[in-house]
């Protein structure tokens, strides 16, 4: 059972709305421990919120195991920074890496959009590794 990490497309939106939805507002069988459905009750997004996400300076990623969203992370390029959000692990796997792992790619993706400078004449982060770790 291979984990791999994708860029989503917009057809996956409703896939990762679904996921995020079950992730942060699941039923009380099926909570994981970073839900909110304690205190917020109702949908956290929507497929058309996630769908507004493809668009120019911002990508979503997505990770399948075994054909089966588990995870999602977005990135956004706005400004003089890049923003990370929307970080969603399937409930029954909370606690395992998988969060932490796509904490990690967006962090690369982040990195790649707006290098740090070089410390020492060498980029700290390397775009050749971004692009075989992330599938298309």
């Amino acid at each position: 059972m291979a984990d791999i990490i994708f860029h989503a497309h917009e057809a996956d939106a409703p896939a990762i709305a679904t996921l995020v939805n079950r992730s942060y507002r699941p039923t009380s069988d099926n909570a994981g421990w970073t839900h909110e459905a304690a205190l917020v009750s109702g949908p956290r997004t929507s497929a058309e919120q996630v769908r507004s996400l493809f668009h120019d300076g911002s990508a979503v990623l997505i990770m399948k195991r075994d054909d089966t969203l588990i995870a999602c992370v977005h990135v956004l390029n706005e400004g003089d920074a890049c923003w990370i959000g929307m970080l969603a692990t399937e409930p029954q796997l909370q606690g395992q890496g998988v969060g932490k792992a796509m904490l990690d790619a967006a962090e690369l993706l982040a990195h790649a959009i707006r290098p740090l400078a070089q410390v020492d004449g060498q980029t700290p982060f390397s775009l050749l590794w971004l692009t075989c770790a992330l599938a298309n």
